[in-house]
Parts: structure tokens; sequence; C-alpha cells
């Protein structure tokens, strides 16, 4: 008989997530920039949802902000 082992797949079993440095606009994985130092970003949108639980806190942020 054949036992089936699993093999931990690195890539999958970390929380490795793509990240960009506002600074010098270069991607990275890491949480610092390696160029610049500079502290990086998730650069993907947050998952839409029609239930938009924090829209009122966003627009709000916006209009202080005279953005809107």
């Amino acid at each position: 008989m054949f036992r089936i082992m699993r093999v931990k797949d690195p890539l999958r079993d970390h929380d490795m997530k793509m990240k960009i440095c506002p600074e010098c606009k270069k991607y990275t994985l890491k949480d610092l920039c390696p160029l610049c130092n500079a502290r990086t970003v998730n650069p993907h949108p947050p998952k839409f949802s029609l239930e938009d639980k924090y829209g009122k806190y966003r627009r709000l942020i916006k209009k202080e902000r005279e953005l809107l």
C-alpha cells in the first residue's frame, strides 16, 4: 500500500501578500521597502459588498477632508 504524504507549500502556508511602497512605487513582499525603508501598504482594494458596513464613515472622512 502507498501512503500519501502531504508536502507543505511555503507560499500557501505563509501569509505572503504583495505590498507596494507609497514613496518609490515598488512592489515587495516585505513590510518595509528594501530601497527606501518606508512602510509598505496593501495595493488591493477592499472586497466589494452591497452591504457597505463602513461606507458612512468613509463618506464622513471624505467630507471632513473636502474630497467630496
